[in-house]
């Protein structure tokens, strides 16, 4: 996930797809991953990781036998002598790595770490290995159409082989969605639905496009996200683009059925409250589509509050107004207050339903 930008050239993606074969895969080990000081030694504070590219790429200018660049399937590798230029650029009081061996350490990529508020920047140690590991999305950019209101989302894509003894097999059945957020600060994500249809064979300009749903190979790609339709009259110069991938899998509670998606509601939960069961108040059954509940969220522009645990699940929490409470559940006099909403029991042993449901 990046900041959008203004600068990517959709052509570069399309003429660089990755190959299939030998590509590189992330080091799993701790000791391979450095966080980068924000700001920058140059006092530039590092919004995307463009932002770290563009000063190493100055670093490699003025010293390019202790900052080495290379281009590769994941994009602009930095190769760095650890004595001299990679222990200082941490946050760590140590290097993890044998420091008595001097030279060159390893091949590192810049990524952003989406679990910390705001996001932080790392250095991750990579190999040169058939891929093996979860879907790796890397080279996110994003850029307004001219004279439209679309986004063009371009990105990398590595996924692991269906068969790491038959590479014939193909890369695993995977499945491909696309997350904004128009303020950087917030906790909270909004799913892109709207897209230009995608078409055309593998390899082909028309092929390399791609809307969420199934994807199955790995490569360069772009999608068109109709911004404008999704999202009438909306502006901004801060937004954020999240393109996630995640294999398919089997249902543990329905075997033989396969689950597609993240399963994710868009609200990360580390970075917001989580709220507790207020068992002082009843829940509110809810009759409607859940889909009628967050259009009602959605029109009114009602934030979300935090979150609410439930059997594995985090549900959305909402301050909501007596009158908001009457609109959706067509009874009156419920109080102000803090509510989830998703499904819940009534009694011990009933069927969960839709409820609003009150928390502390």
């Amino acid at each position: 996930m990046k900041k959008i930008i203004f600068s990517m050239s959709l052509l570069g993606i399309l003429l660089n797809p990755l190959s299939a074969g030998v590509i590189y895969t992330l080091t799993p080990e701790n000791t391979d991953s450095y966080t980068i000081n924000n700001p920058l030694p140059n006092g530039v504070t590092a919004t995307s990781v463009q932002d770290v590219n563009n000063w190493l790429d100055q670093e490699y200018t003025n010293d390019p036998a202790a900052v080495f660049k290379l281009d590769t399937t994941l994009g602009r590798v930095w190769v760095l002598d650890r004595q001299v230029k990679l222990v200082p650029f941490t946050n760590l009081t140590n290097d993890p790595l044998d420091s008595s061996i001097v030279g060159i350490a390893s091949e590192y990529l810049v990524v952003e770490d989406n679990s910390t508020n705001p996001s932080t920047f790392k250095f991750e140690g990579i190999i040169e290995n058939p891929y093996s590991g979860a879907p790796l999305v890397s080279n996110v950019h994003a850029q307004q159409e001219a004279g439209t209101k679309n986004v063009v989302i371009d990105f990398s894509l590595v996924l692991a082989n269906s068969d790491p003894a038959d590479p014939a097999m193909g890369d695993k059945p995977s499945f491909l969605e696309f997350w904004f957020k128009s303020d950087p600060s917030s906790p909270q994500w909004e799913e892109c639905m709207m897209f230009e249809s995608a078409g055309g064979a593998p390899g082909t300009p028309g092929g390399n496009q791609k809307q969420p749903g199934s994807i199955n190979e790995s490569g360069g790609f772009f999608a068109i996200w109709k911004a404008g339709d999704q999202k009438p009259n909306f502006q901004t110069s801060t937004g954020k683009i999240r393109v996630m991938v995640t294999y398919d899998h089997e249902d543990p509670n329905n075997p033989g059925f396969t689950i597609q998606g993240s399963g994710w509601d868009g609200y990360e939960a580390e970075n917001g409250p989580t709220f507790t069961l207020d068992a002082g108040n009843p829940m509110l059954p809810y009759s409607n589509s859940e889909n009628m509940f967050f259009q009602e969220i959605d029109t009114n522009n009602i934030a979300r509050a935090g979150s609410y645990s439930h059997n594995g699940q985090f549900y959305p929490v909402y301050h909501l107004t007596s009158a908001q409470l009457q609109n959706l559940t067509g009874t009156g006099g419920i109080p102000d207050g803090k509510y989830a909403f998703g499904m819940a029991a009534s009694a011990p042993g009933s069927a969960e339903t839709l409820h609003i449901i009150p928390v502390n």
